[in-house]
Order: structure tokens, then C-alpha cells, then sequence
């Protein structure tokens, strides 16, 4: 399933927030399947990279940025997302490690 997020539905977004922490999770999903084979041959990456530029203008326009973030960690703690390879998110970088 593909989420399309069009420009009339930011209003709707932005006031509710089950709708809105949906759409975020199911964004950074599809966009990490989507981009993951790109990353795995970095050696640091961040969040932006993952998701692509016009993800993450999206979810900065609507302050969600932090919420993909969130997102992203949950879903690696739980083995969610098939990313075996990356460390921690590393506050000093502000980016996360691709073991090697």
C-alpha cells in the first residue's frame, strides 16, 4: 500500500494526531524500503538521506520531523524495519553508523 499525502489533506493532518503519527509511520516505512539498499553503502547516514528530500520537506513543513525520527527508532527496536547493520543513533553526528 502506498500513501499518497496530497496538499489538501495537511490541514486534516495536522489536527489528528492518531491520523497524523499513522501516516508518518507508514511514510518513513515506505520510504526506508524503498531507499534502504542506498544507504547500506554509506558509512553514516541521517534520517534525510533515508527518506529522500521531498519526504523530509514534507514532514519539516509540518513540524513532523521529529516525529519521523521517533518513528524510525521504534520501528528498528522492534525489528520492524530489516536494518541489521546500523548502530545507534549518535547524538554527536546527529546521524546513525552503518556497521561494516
Amino acid at each position: 500500500m502506498k500513501i499518497i499525502i496530497e496538499p489538501s489533506d495537511a490541514a486534516f493532518i495536522n489536527q489528528d494526531a492518531k491520523w497524523q503519527k499513522f501516516l508518518v509511520d507508514q511514510l518513513v516505512r515506505e520510504r526506508v524500503q524503498e531507499n534502504l539498499e542506498n544507504v547500506r553503502r554509506l558509512d553514516w547516514f541521517d534520517l534525510s538521506q533515508l527518506l529522500g528530500d521531498e519526504s523530509w520537506g514534507f514532514l519539516g513543513s509540518r513540524g513532523l520531523q521529529g516525529k519521523a525520527r521517533s518513528s524510525f527508532r521504534y520501528m528498528i527496536k522492534q525489528g520492524s524495519i530489516p536494518i541489521r547493520d546500523v548502530t545507534k543513533y549518535s547524538k554527536d553526528t546527529k546521524r546513525y553508523q552503518v556497521k561494516n
